[in-house]
């Protein structure tokens, strides 16, 4: 009877949960895909935006402001989107290949802690100093009230997906090897690209940085243990909620 209960926890053992062990196979992708995915999606992202930006004001005669701004966001984050998914081309399947489902909902999760962590540290500093948001959220509410529609896709779907691609499969990967440093330089990098360098108050810059880097990690976090679909569930989740968040403060009269 011994020996019979200790056969069945071997063959238990030896059968691990496919629920909770995900292989995350876009790790296992080329070299130089990882490497082209972090450099189209980081600085492919400016040359993009360089581009629309003479298209648009040279040749379109369109003037700076919040309408330009928007659709300059708009089209380049939608060529962005085609050019990373032309980079994965066959390895798309790969990347997507994992528990769609649990990691979703576990993504969830982490994403609703990058939603309280960053209120709580907000409600701290305001004891302290009188709250300012970032230069980077700034530009983006100031389009956001202009085209409310275009802004859910864009900056709620597809803006993520794209910086997952770009910081996670990319970035990430490219230090899998050595974890911790994976985990410094894709949170600091991808905070760092939502630092308002040319922003007249750095202090409130700096002052915010802490929240980029605590989402660079939570993201890094649900990327290592529960894939793409996780981290891109958690990125999502939070910027669907900013988004309608603001949204929903300007209709109201909050929101100047």
């Amino acid at each position: 009877m011994l020996n019979n209960n200790s056969n069945e926890n071997n063959i238990n053992l030896d059968m691990p949960n496919d629920i909770f062990r995900n292989p995350n196979p876009s790790k296992s992708l080329p070299l130089w895909q990882k490497f082209a995915l972090f450099f189209g999606g980081s600085v492919g992202l400016y040359i993009l935006s360089f581009i629309c930006s003479i298209i648009l004001l040279k040749m379109a005669g369109m003037e700076n402001g919040p309408n330009f701004s928007g659709i300059a966001t708009f089209i380049t984050y939608g060529a962005l989107f085609i050019a990373l998914l032309g980079v994965l081309n066959k390895n798309i399947i790969k990347v997507s290949k994992d528990h769609i489902i649990p990691n979703l909902f576990i993504g969830f999760g982490i994403g609703f802690g990058m939603i309280v962590v960053p209120i709580i540290y907000s409600v701290i500093i305001s004891l302290f100093r009188t709250p300012a948001v970032s230069e980077n959220e700034a530009a983006l509410r100031s389009f956001l009230v202009i085209y409310p529609f275009p802004s859910i896709l864009v900056l709620g779907i597809v803006g993520p997906i794209c910086e997952e691609l770009t910081y996670r499969v990319g970035l990430f990967n490219l230090f899998k090897k050595w974890k911790w440093l994976a985990y410094i330089i894709s949170s600091l990098i991808f905070a760092f690209m939502h630092f308002g360098f040319d922003s007249p108050d750095l202090v409130n810059e700096f002052i915010n940085l802490p929240i980029y880097l605590f989402c660079g990690f939570s993201l890094a976090f649900a990327y290592d243990f529960f894939g793409f679909w996780g981290s891109v569930a958690a990125h999502t989740f939070n910027n669907l909620y900013s988004v309608i968040m603001v949204l929903l403060s300007h209709s109201l009269g909050l929101l100047e």
